[in-house]
């Protein structure tokens, strides 16, 4: 494979980023084909190994399962409630 090659792939990579609001900040989600809603986690500190009572996951106002496919734009809540 040619260093080119190599290069395209990154950057067709690269291509697939999204933009989302995770509790009101902006997360760039980039190097996969598509997103589902666990890939937050990657992206920002929250801690899920010590339960502070009942977990909350929304996306776009409406109740959220960790595998629902993320697109840009959209707008995620993680709390304890």
């Amino acid at each position: 494979v040619s260093y080119i090659e190599k290069e395209k792939v990154r950057n067709d990579v690269a291509d697939n980023s999204i933009f989302v609001m995770v509790n009101d900040k902006n997360i760039e989600l980039k190097g996969k084909d598509k997103y589902i809603f666990i890939d937050v986690f990657e992206y920002i500190d929250f801690n899920l190994t010590v339960s502070n009572g009942h977990l909350i996951l929304t996306l776009n106002d409406n109740k959220a399962g960790y595998y629902d496919i993320l697109k840009n734009g959209d707008i995620i809540k993680i709390y304890w409630e």
